[in-house]
């Protein structure tokens, strides 16, 4: 994904066979949760997201590794929907963490990407986990040309990894633990800030970091009334706030280097005079 993106996620109602499902015909499920995600995924890009990720956010508690096989038949229809119905860039995530799966489901419904979460044991590489080895021959064997984006949870774990990134597509990063413009420099893949809350978005407006893209998840909702673990509602208002916020600061980056530019030309004009 080239130039600055903003990412919003599709936190998917529960799937079939999860504890939260409503009660009901697997085929019923599966429509409600799809028609939802579809519906998202148009409002979010026409409030100017550049992309979106699909997330089996209902599903919780959820496998600590491979999800079962209802739970990708559910993802895999829903992706293909998705894909039918809008143009933007598009990412699948299997919560809590099967890449192999997302992967699949990439490869056969036409998206662009997939998010892995990476978590170190006892000080271990993540990249020489077998899951690791496992994902990279299997996009191999696929002939898959779907990105793999890494999603990392702590600081320690960033500093122990910045050589073994290079076999990622990209890093997504929580913005509670940017490190700043010598840290992130070390890295050298694109790099992702996810902005969680206010708080964090608040400072990534301040500071106006450089990196690829920005992925925004529950702040795009309204506060949850539902039962804990279900997504909430998308707020239309505030997403539409944030995209204007994000591209505003965007379009201030650029304007400075655009002048420069022209001032050169300038100069290079009156010397030939």
């Amino acid at each position: 994904m080239s130039s600055f993106k903003i990412i919003g996620t599709i936190q998917i109602q529960p799937l079939v066979g999860a504890p939260l499902a409503e009660h009901s015909h697997p085929s019923e499920i599966l429509q409600k949760a799809g028609l939802e995600a579809v519906q998202e995924a148009q409002n979010l890009v026409q409030a100017g997201f550049d992309a979106v990720i699909l997330q089996n956010y209902g599903d919780s508690p959820y496998f600590s590794s491979q999800v079962p096989l209802e739970t990708v038949s559910c993802m895999a229809i829903i992706a293909a929907a998705v894909r039918e119905a809008i143009q933007a860039i598009l990412g699948i995530e299997v919560l809590g963490n099967d890449p192999k799966s997302a992967l699949a489901i990439a490869s056969v419904t036409g998206c662009d990407f997939i998010v892995a979460h990476l978590k170190s044991i006892e000080g271990s590489v993540p990249l020489s986990e077998p899951g690791w080895a496992e994902l990279l021959r299997e996009r191999e064997r696929l002939h898959s040309p779907v990105n793999l984006l890494t999603e990392i949870h702590s600081v320690p774990m960033l500093s122990q990894m910045f050589k073994q990134l290079s076999w990622a597509d990209g890093v997504i990063l929580d913005a509670h633990l940017w490190q700043g413009p010598e840290e992130s420099a070390k890295i050298k893949v694109p790099l992702y800030l996810k902005l969680e809350d206010d708080e964090t978005l608040a400072s990534f407006l301040r500071i106006k970091p450089k990196v690829q893209g920005v992925i925004l998840g529950s702040i795009l909702r309204k506060k949850n009334e539902k039962a804990m673990g279900t997504p909430a509602v998308l707020d239309t208002k505030r997403m539409k706030e944030i995209v204007r916020e994000l591209k505003g600061i965007q379009r201030k980056i650029k304007t400075p280097k655009r002048k420069e530019k022209a001032k050169g030309k300038a100069k290079g004009k009156v010397r030939k005079k």
